[in-house]
C-alpha cells in the first residue's frame, strides 16, 4: 500500500473511531472527504456516505452508496465487502 493510500485509511479509520461515533459529523466530514478526495477506498466512500445520511443528504448518501459499491477496497477491511456480498 503506497503512502498516500495508507494516509486516507489512516484518515478514515480515525475519523470514524474518534469523531463520527461521538456524532461530531462535520468534523468527520472534513477527514473523510480529505480521505475520499486521496483514495476512493469503498470504505471510505461507504463511510462518507453514512455521514452524507446523518446531514439529511439522503441523495448525496445514496450517490456514494454507489460508488463505494464498485470502489476498490482498500484491503484494510472486510465489513463493506461482507455487506455488499463480495468473497
Amino acid at each position: 500500500m503506497s503512502n498516500v493510500s495508507s494516509l486516507a485509511a489512516y484518515w478514515d479509520t480515525a475519523s470514524v473511531g474518534c469523531t463520527f461515533r461521538k456524532g461530531n459529523f462535520d468534523t468527520a466530514e472534513n477527514i473523510v472527504s480529505a480521505a475520499w478526495a486521496l483514495a476512493q477506498y469503498s470504505e471510505v466512500g461507504y463511510h462518507l456516505g453514512q455521514i452524507k445520511e446523518k446531514h439529511g443528504n439522503k441523495d448525496e448518501a445514496i450517490h456514494l452508496y454507489a460508488l463505494a459499491s464498485v470502489a476498490k477496497p482498500s484491503g484494510a477491511g472486510s465489513a463493506l465487502r461482507a455487506w455488499i456480498g463480495w468473497r
